[in-house]
């Protein structure tokens, strides 16, 4: 889970440090690797015939009924599908049938957690944190109890992880961290109670590839490179997880923006937009990429199904501006980035961001005063590191007598 951590944090550096070339580890080769296979055809249990088979081997390793993986499954589904009132029915339906497993907590956390990806806000967090808590509280009594161990551990630290990324994202990051060596233990008894649930195999493959990538870029973490093998487990995780596969696929998407590697990053996005063409969080995902290899038509076509999808979303209008930019039109950029920065409750990373947008645009337009200004208010707002080198070149352009 701390690698979940770590993945949203580098998510949030990857928005804008991608489109302007760097990686988090430069030093290194990028690996070229290419997308997993396409998952093999979903066949049904030879047990009940009812449930795929990830379902069925789920249940095995977990030793729980198939009806219950298969119910929370379902519901994972609808997640997906971005049906977040059938979701909640759905859990709701499942915590009936199988009390005190915390399902129906849990699922309200998924829902309202997706909601606040989605836009990277923090709407309905009051409620999140109520359910959070009493997810939190029905599992550990749970597992005071002998049976079902594996499961309550499972969905603890998904809690503990969930709640990590959270506080992250507010900017508390020790919290984040202790959040997420507590999902990490919760893990780790997982995969002593259950070897052969295949779901973990996300954690430990985006633990391997992030850990090394930071380690190679660092002078203070020892340098050890398992990006290879973190991108094979996530590979086996997107083909034989019983929850997770379409999370290791947008997982396997920024490990390939990470490596530069955007074709292959497509392919994963397009798998997930093919099964599930409505989820707004793979969809921006899936626009970036398109926007990474100037394929600005289809960006903001697949931008354009995003706001259809979800129309207070505000993320959808920094990246417009960008295409646009990109596009040269001007015009219709800074429109979308002054309503990006009217918005209330941005924070001050992506405030910066789309300052510096801002800026871009003027610099185009070779209003260099006006880009200087904007350039300095996003280093103002929050460091902002693109910012500080167009400064620096507007400086040097000042000095050669071009500005």
């Amino acid at each position: 889970m701390t690698a979940l951590i770590l993945l949203s944090s580098l998510v949030f550096a990857q928005d804008d440090e991608s489109l302007d070339g760097e990686r988090i580890s430069e030093s290194t080769p990028a690996l070229r690797l290419g997308p997993s296979a396409a998952p093999p055809p979903i066949s049904v249990s030879a047990a009940s015939g009812k449930w795929p088979s990830t379902v069925a081997a789920g249940a095995k390793a977990l030793d729980l009924e198939e009806d219950f993986v298969g119910g929370c499954y379902e519901a994972a589904q609808f997640l997906y599908k971005r049906d977040y009132s059938a979701a909640r029915t759905k859990f709701g339906k499942v915590e009936k049938g199988y009390p005190n497993r915390g399902v129906g907590h849990v699922g309200l956390v998924m829902v309202l957690q997706a909601n606040m990806m989605e836009n990277s806000d923090f709407a309905g967090e009051a409620n999140y944190k109520k359910h959070s808590a009493a997810a939190i509280e029905e599992l550990e009594l749970a597992l005071t109890r002998p049976g079902q161990q594996a499961w309550e551990n499972f969905l603890l630290g998904a809690m503990h992880g969930i709640s990590a990324i959270h506080v992250m994202r507010r900017g508390d990051y020790l919290p984040a961290i202790n959040k997420g060596l507590t999902a990490i233990g919760h893990i780790d008894q997982v995969r002593v109670q259950a070897p052969d649930f295949k779901d973990i195999l996300l954690f430990d493959g985006l633990w391997d590839y992030w850990k090394s990538s930071i380690s190679l870029s660092s002078k203070a973490i020892p340098d050890e490179d398992n990006r290879v093998r973190g991108i094979k487990l996530m590979k086996q995780a997107e083909r034989e997880a019983t929850f997770m596969g379409p999370g290791a696929s947008l997982s396997l998407a920024y490990t390939y923006i990470e490596e530069k590697d955007f074709e292959s990053a497509l392919a994963e996005t397009g798998r997930n937009n093919r099964a599930y063409p409505h989820n707004v969080i793979n969809n921006m995902v899936h626009a970036r990429n398109f926007l990474y290899l100037r394929r600005y038509d289809d960006t903001l076509r697949t931008l354009k199904q995003v706001v259809a999808d979800d129309p207070d979303n505000e993320r959808a209008h920094y990246y417009f501006a960008t295409t646009y930019l990109r596009k040269g039109e001007l015009k219709i950029a800074e429109t979308h980035i002054d309503t990006y920065l009217a918005f209330d409750g941005i924070d001050d990373y992506h405030r910066a961001q789309a300052q510096s947008r801002k800026a871009d645009i003027a610099y185009k337009r070779k209003d260099y005063s006006t880009a200087e200004s904007w350039y300095k208010t996003a280093v103002k707002t929050d460091g902002y590191k693109p910012a500080k080198r167009r400064l620096d070149k507007l400086k040097q352009m000042k000095k050669d007598g071009k500005y």
